[in-house]
């Protein structure tokens, strides 16, 4: 995970001028976040019903 916020971060660098690119960026991050953490509670979820 944080070698993609590392990966992320370096290709916004050059852009941090235009900030919508970063807002968008960080919105793209929050749902991608989101998602995972559901994911994993749906791991979760299974190993602990097994």
């Amino acid at each position: 995970m944080p070698k993609i916020l590392k990966n992320l971060f370096k290709t916004s660098a050059p852009k941090r001028r235009t900030l919508p690119v970063i807002s968008s960026a960080s919105s793209w991050m929050r749902s991608q976040l989101s998602r995972m953490a559901f994911l994993n509670q749906g791991v979760i979820s299974m190993s602990m019903g097994r």
